[in-house]
């Protein structure tokens, strides 16, 4: 019972500090496509995306798309891409409320690619 009401004591205290200090920067899941992959969406508190996995003629793998900042709250939206063959990131910021930037993303040899959006602090 004790850990229970710790618990619940450190929750209680952690809302009331985002409540106080505003929007934590949210992060959404971390999608993967093997190519081709067309019509992926995704949306979270401040950010939106879409995106496609495709596969390139000379063995690459290219993540292609928008992305756009949602949310008139300071933070900045981002969308990061990985492929899990390589480990190689690449990621874009869309840097304020109502910004659509390309994401345009050629991630090497492969035919998975892996996004994920979420926002940040700019």
């Amino acid at each position: 019972m004790r850990l229970t009401r710790i618990l619940a004591t450190a929750g209680a205290s952690l809302a009331l500090a985002a409540t106080l200090t505003g929007p934590a920067a949210a992060e959404g899941p971390s999608l993967r496509g093997a190519c081709p992959d067309r019509g992926n969406e995704a949306s979270i508190y401040g950010a939106w995306a879409r995106w496609d996995v495709n596969c390139n003629q000379d063995g690459t793998v290219s993540v292609t798309g928008e992305l756009q900042d949602t949310a008139a709250d300071g933070e900045c939206a981002q969308a990061d891409a990985v492929n899990p063959a390589n480990n190689h990131h690449q990621y874009v910021n869309a840097n304020g409320w109502g910004q659509a930037v390309a994401i345009n993303f050629n991630l090497g040899q492969g035919n998975i690619g892996e996004l994920r959006i979420r926002t940040i602090n700019c």
